[in-house]
């Protein structure tokens, strides 16, 4: 469970990395990584 929550947190890091990369859209590309953000929180307060 331990390892399962580290590589979701790596993926929602790396997410928001590409977002910030991608400035040409950074409000939606913010917009969505706070929508995957959220949605990684719902899964580990489930877990």
């Amino acid at each position: 469970m331990n390892k399962l929550r580290h590589t979701i947190w790596i993926l929602a890091i790396a997410t928001v990395a590409m977002a910030c990369l991608l400035q040409e859209t950074s409000f939606e590309a913010s917009r969505i990584s706070i929508s995957i953000g959220s949605f990684f929180s719902v899964i580990l307060s489930r877990k």
